[in-house]
């Protein structure tokens, strides 16, 4: 196995970018020492919106669907027979928008009071029910004086069901609290009200919760039901539509929609029976003055009667007269209605001129006898809606409108003509008749010239009479029509509530949870990548530092209180076979056979030095060659402990002469693998270090070992660690994964290069099973086995799996009890 160099040379290396190479094992790693908070927020997420759900109040949304018939109806609705799909998409719109009117949110306000809502408090103060037609007590006959009581809660608690408190607010802040009766008018500065009891709805727990109620003004309660209903086009072919009410109470909402559909409903057969309602008006008018001129006729006659005595005795004239006198009544009769029929004409012209209702046209048309004139209103009518639908989508200067204009210019044109030339047929009629009526006078015998008075007045009442009977027959005829009346509504399905609420949808927003925690867990891993300043695998260390890496250490799963070396008693184990991958790797910088002497330092504490000098020593020993292991960490031993040795005879006391070679070397488990401690702390560690004792010791050892392992202090916290390593022939740095810093490979990397240690060479420990990825050493196996690492520091975080659970639990104990409160 050959040591791993690396390709780049380095000049300066300073810390790079955590963006410019993701690193699959760093971001598993990373996810391992985050799955913690990554659980924690799942949690967090779905906890927020589980208590979101239970106190948001739940929005309802009834339903109502309608079909408007494609039959004749009232011009005012747009109802009738369509001649193009725009047509009917537009009278669609009509009916949309008429449905959404203030007309008929107001008719809706008189038939559903919506005027006063009442509310049952819950156990929180932003929790509660709305009582619709169901709450304990009704206001009535209230008067505001103050606007500002609009909306405004005004509080209700039930003593007994006798007695309440009432309590609101001064528009000062000052709370009001007072004991009123049920059934007994309120005064207050600020409002008057009366409270009755409404025992029908009162439930004995009613008496022990709080209330209140609000007061909304007309414009209010419009903006409310417009701001909550829907209306949609269901299918533009089948010209039927949506309305639906959305609404926190689902028995608010479904009566809501009830009342809209009745509303409307009426509201259309008002609109279609204003045709009917204008006929009968004229009809009634012209009854009433037929029936004044009658009484004026008859009158005439008695006076005539009384003023002529004897010669009033018409009823012996001969049968000749009698005859001449009946043709003249009917040719009056003729000409009568000749008269009110170019009256009739006038009108339709004079509406057609100043662009009137097609109803009150159609009304005048009903009196004139030629059908034509009735077709021809029609026909000029749909074309002026179908010139009015254009506006929609087009503008009065297109050729599309120009030509619609143009069409309705002919209709209005052909339609005078008609009127124009009826009306000459019926003067020249009417000048015949006139003619004829004095021809009839002319042949009146001479004896009978003194009653022509009382006959031409007698004939006047007649026409007078059979004009009001007309009139009469006309307005029956009407009335049945107008009771026979039908709306072009039909009702597909009448007002339903769903029982789930449209607001809001657990499924959704669990989603949202679900989604939220994703988010924040991969936000927070990711930026704790980015944040990671930790060396995590041989990858990043080989991207980081200058040096070679001369073999990694995997990590162990048993934890130790100190470092221990452990090679001879687990030889197979993945640990002895890193160690001897590196005593391998070792032979590429020098032959251990020819008095070699190697140093082991790191940066910090904590990082394996003396474990990996122990094991490294002990690997080397049972090679057969003859290893003494100096701990030259004068200001904190260890290697004292791994052997269970005091720490008295050792490094200090032999370098100023106090103890012999003899004295200090110790033997360890393995044959050949001898060890020095550092002996008491002294004052002035470096010194002894430089001192030529040292260097002489040196020498001596050489001559009985073949390798002398050095465990130097730290470099990054003292110098000691340097100055040792001038003096060895292969230095050794160990690297800690998940432990070591990133910026720590710039002291690798400036010893490497600025001061020349070029057999200077890398060591990772504690490797995981993820820290290996990409690495190519071989190591990827056997983690389970044996031991590895096993330095523990006493301030080491606390078992992963035991916080988790602590937490987990204190969440939904907290979570429980919430929902037992609520």
């Amino acid at each position: 196995m050959s040591v791993q160099f690396p390709n780049q040379s380095f000049n300066e290396v300073e810390e790079e970018d955590a963006l410019s190479d993701i690193d699959l094992g760093k971001i598993v790693v990373v996810i391992r020492k985050s799955l913690l908070w990554v659980v924690l927020f799942f949690i967090l997420s779905f906890a927020l919106v589980f208590l979101f759900l239970r106190y948001t109040r739940p929005i309802f949304r009834a339903n109502s669907e309608l079909k408007l018939e494609n039959s004749s109806g009232s011009p005012s609705l747009g109802l009738g027979l369509f001649d193009s799909e725009d047509q009917m998409q537009n009278n669609l719109v009509g009916e949309m928008e008429f449905i959404r009117s203030r007309v008929l949110m107001e008719e809706v306000l008189t038939r559903i009071k919506l005027d006063v809502s009442y509310f049952v408090r819950g156990r929180f103060w932003f929790n509660y029910d709305e009582r619709f037609l169901s709450s304990p007590f009704q206001i009535r006959d209230y008067a505001i004086k103050n606007p500002l009581y609009y909306s405004r809660e005004i509080n209700l608690d039930f003593i007994d069901q006798d007695e309440f408190t009432l309590t609101y607010e001064t528009p000062e802040g000052e709370e009001i609290s007072t004991i009123y009766k049920f059934g007994r008018r309120i005064k207050t500065d600020y409002f008057e009200l009366f409270v009755d009891l409404n025992l029908n709805n009162l439930k004995e727990t009613d008496l022990s919760r709080s209330f209140f109620f609000t007061i909304q003004d007309k414009n209010s309660q419009i903006r409310y039901l417009t701001s909550s209903l829907e209306v949609n086009v269901l299918n533009p072919k089948a010209y039927s539509i949506e309305i639906a009410f959305a609404d926190h109470s689902p028995v608010k909402a479904s009566a809501v929609i009830s009342t809209i559909y009745d509303a409307y409903k009426e509201k259309t057969l008002e609109y279609k029976n204003q045709k009917y309602l204008q006929t009968r008006e004229f009809l009634e008018n012209q009854m009433q003055i037929m029936s004044d001129s009658l009484e004026s006729a008859e009158n005439a006659i008695d006076a005539y009667k009384r003023a002529n005595g004897n010669q009033a005795e018409w009823l012996d004239i001969k049968t000749k007269v009698e005859e001449i006198l009946a043709n003249i009544r009917k040719l009056q009769e003729e000409r009568l209605q000749i008269i009110s029929e170019l009256k009739a004409y006038s009108k339709i012209a004079e509406f057609i001129a100043h662009d009137s209702s097609a109803m009150l046209t159609s009304t005048y048309a009903l009196l004139v006898n030629d059908a034509r004139i009735r077709d021809k209103i029609t026909e000029v009518d749909r074309l002026k809606k179908e010139k009015q639908a254009l506006l929609l989508t087009a503008k009065e200067t297109t050729a599309a409108y120009k030509k619609k204009e143009w069409e309705v210019g002919i209709a209005e044109t052909d339609l005078l003509k008609i009127i124009e030339f009826n009306k000459l047929l019926l003067y020249d009629k009417r000048n015949e008749i006139d003619a004829n009526i004095r021809k009839q006078e002319g042949s009146i015998p001479e004896g009978a010239t003194l009653d022509l008075e009382l006959r031409r007045l007698t004939r006047y009442s007649e026409y007078y009479r059979n004009n009001y009977n007309l009139f009469l027959t006309k307005l029956v005829e009407n009335s049945i029509s107008m009771a026979g009346t039908v709306t072009n509504l039909r009702l597909i399905s009448a007002a339903s509530v769903s029982t789930i609420p449209i607001y809001p949808q657990k499924k959704i927003f669990y989603l949202y949870a679900l989604a939220a925690g994703l988010i924040l867990s991969v936000g927070f891993v990711a930026v704790r990548y980015l944040l990671e300043n930790k060396i995590m695998n041989v990858k990043e260390l080989e991207g980081l530092t200058a040096a070679p890496i001369l073999g990694i250490v995997p990590a162990s799963r048993e934890r130790m209180p100190y470092s221990q070396m452990i090679v001879h008693k687990k030889p197979k184990a993945a640990l002895s076979e890193a160690m001897r991958s590196i005593r391998t790797n070792l032979d590429f910088f020098g032959n251990l056979q020819q008095k070699t002497i190697l140093s082991v330092t790191s940066t910090i504490s904590g990082e394996g030095k003396t474990f990996v000098a122990l094991n490294l020593g002990g690997v080397i020993a049972m090679s057969q060659l003859k290893v003494v292991l100096l701990d030259l960490d004068l200001r904190k031993p260890k290697v004292h402990l791994v052997f269970g040795k005091d720490n008295i005879k050792g490094m200090s006391g032999l370098l100023i002469g106090k103890h012999t070679l003899e004295e200090c070397i110790y033997q360890s488990e393995i044959q050949g693998f001898d060890y020095i401690t550092a002996g008491v702390p002294p004052p002035n560690p470096s010194e002894l270090i430089m001192s030529e004792a040292f260097d002489a010791l040196l020498l001596k050892l050489k001559q009985t070992y073949d390798v002398i392992l050095l465990d130097t202090p730290p470099v990054g916290l003292v110098t000691d660690g340097v100055i040792v390593m001038r003096k060895v022939d292969i230095p050794i740095y160990v690297v800690r994964a998940e432990y070591s810093r990133r910026n720590f490979i710039k002291n690798i990397n400036k010893l490497y290069q600025n001061q020349d240690f070029r057999k200077l060479s890398v060591v990772l420990n504690g490797v995981s099973s993820q820290g290996v990825y990409g690495a190519g050493y071989g190591y990827g196996y056997g983690y389970g086995y044996g031991y590895g690492y096993g330095y523990y520091d006493e301030d080491h975080k606390k078992s992963i799996g035991k916080t988790l659970k602590t937490k987990i639990a204190a969440i939904f104990t907290f979570i429980f009890n919430k929902k037992n409160d609520s």
